[in-house]
């Protein structure tokens, strides 16, 4: 894989727990409950989700599955993860079976949850600039760009996408870096491998953490 794509993989798996719920301005009109307003959410879960992790890292290095279970807590109600599965898997989800469907979407939210939880543990203080906001005119889809720069000066651009469901709560559904798409980037390698190995085959290696962050076998 080429460096530069090594990168915002690594910048992806960092940041997509630690600043998926960042605060963030928007077009949406101010509202009471945080749940309501995009902006007083993403603040309220990033507070809660930092300052947890900065009071427990020793503790969470420890034992990761109390690391797992906060995330869990925190962070996985604000995220569609059926949704996401769907768009990952592509074509081949309109002829999984349902019980196919809800063991990929069970396995991939655990590859998700691990691989990106684990990162909070590795980076600290990242600078984030938010560039540009966009809520479409039906108030369905939002669209958020960042700048993100790490302690040491590097810069990623990173792009969140967000829809409101039918609660009128907000859930998170990709997130892309310099140009690359969470979802696609996954829904590639898994093509690959439902090719070679069919969607039972896919499953058992994402069960077995034997899938990289582009789907690719590890």
């Amino acid at each position: 894989m080429h460096k530069n794509t090594n990168k915002t993989l690594l910048w992806m798996s960092v940041l997509l727990v630690s600043m998926l719920f960042s605060p963030w301005w928007g077009q949406a009109a101010a509202a009471d409950k945080p749940a309501d307003d995009p902006m007083a959410l993403m603040r309220q879960v990033t507070d809660d989700v930092l300052r947890n992790v900065d009071a427990n890292r020793k503790l969470y290095k420890r034992d990761k599955d109390k690391l797992y279970a906060m995330v869990d807590e925190l962070i996985l109600p604000h995220v569609d993860f059926r949704y996401v599965a769907q768009l990952a898997l592509g074509r081949n989800w309109r002829t999984a079976s349902e019980d196919q469907r809800t063991r990929f979407t069970q396995a991939f939210r655990e590859l998700l949850v691990r691989n990106y939880a684990s990162a909070l543990l590795t980076y600290n203080d990242p600078e984030v600039k938010y560039t540009a906001s966009r809520i479409s005119t039906d108030g369905r889809d939002a669209v958020v760009n960042s700048q993100v720069t790490s302690p040491k000066g590097q810069s990623t651009r990173l792009t969140y996408r967000l829809y409101r469901n039918k609660s009128g709560e907000w859930r998170l559904y990709d997130v892309t870096a310099e140009g690359i798409s969470l979802v696609t980037n996954y829904r590639n390698g898994f093509d690959q491998e439902i090719r070679r190995s069919g969607l039972d085959g896919l499953i058992d290696k994402i069960r077995n953490q034997d899938i990289k962050p582009d789907g690719k076998k590890s």
